[in-house]
């Protein structure tokens, strides 16, 4: 797929029906749209380390508590991906949806 932004080819893996893995790449927004051409709108999941990346940037820069607190949860969440790799994709996914899904849930509260 090419994206919008000077003929970037669009990295986008499936991870379900329709949700894609995505960067951070802003060209991708159009694809949650309702009005989007080719279909339903699908849900997009950004890679935590672009997060991650971008806090960390600014805990180095301004030491904020905030920046802190969020990379501190994004640790969780990549201590349960060390925790679950290996197994298989079934018990990944019922790992995610028990242990992940609330610390995504409750991400920036």
């Amino acid at each position: 797929m090419t994206g919008s932004g000077g003929g970037r080819t669009v990295p986008l893996l499936v991870c379900e029906d329709r949700c894609r893995a995505a960067d951070g790449y802003t060209g991708y927004n159009r694809l949650t749209k309702p009005s989007r051409k080719g279909g339903e709108p699908i849900t997009v999941a950004y890679c935590w380390a672009h997060a991650r990346r971008k806090l960390k940037e600014i805990f180095d820069r301004d030491g904020s508590e905030i920046a802190a607190e969020g990379l501190r949860q994004i640790a969780e969440i990549y201590a349960i991906e060390k925790d679950i790799r290996g197994t298989s994709p079934g018990q990944r996914l019922s790992a995610r949806q028990a242990r992940t899904a609330p610390l995504v849930a409750a991400f920036g509260e």
